[in-house]
């Protein structure tokens, strides 16, 4: 079973609100449903976003501690899958797509607005060579 990491905004672009950013996460973790549904074993960083953001806001984790963690789970992962549901990405996807690209991770983009149709044509593209 492949192992992929979903990297999806957390906090969103600069003046992303609270309600954007809860539509954020949520979408991110429906895709990563979808992607478990097909058989991947798939490690959503918005499952873990309670305890991320209370130890952050009790200033035991800084965001570059955050991204440290999750780099590192990139490396236990075959592949990273960027879910760009901002049109661009954001900080933290710019330093896991840095790192992927370092380590030579496979990587695919799924662009804004195709995550309900892209499941199947991830599917493709990953058993095809990843």
């Amino acid at each position: 079973m492949l192992k992929l990491y979903l990297s999806h905004p957390i906090t969103g672009l600069p003046g992303t609100t609270k309600d954007q950013r809860s539509d954020l996460l949520t979408r991110a973790i429906a895709f990563g449903k979808k992607l478990r549904e097909c058989g991947y074993d798939v490690h959503v960083p918005a499952d873990c976003e309670g305890f991320v953001e209370v130890a952050h806001s009790m200033s035991m984790l800084t965001v570059d501690d955050i991204l440290a963690v999750d780099c590192n789970i990139i490396n236990m992962c075959d592949g990273v899958v960027f879910l760009n549901l901002q049109g661009t990405f954001s900080h933290g996807m710019e330093v896991e797509f840095k790192h992927a690209v370092k380590q030579g991770k496979r990587m695919v983009t799924i662009p804004s607005g195709m995550e309900h149709s892209s499941v199947e044509l991830l599917t493709m593209i990953l058993k095809g060579g990843l």
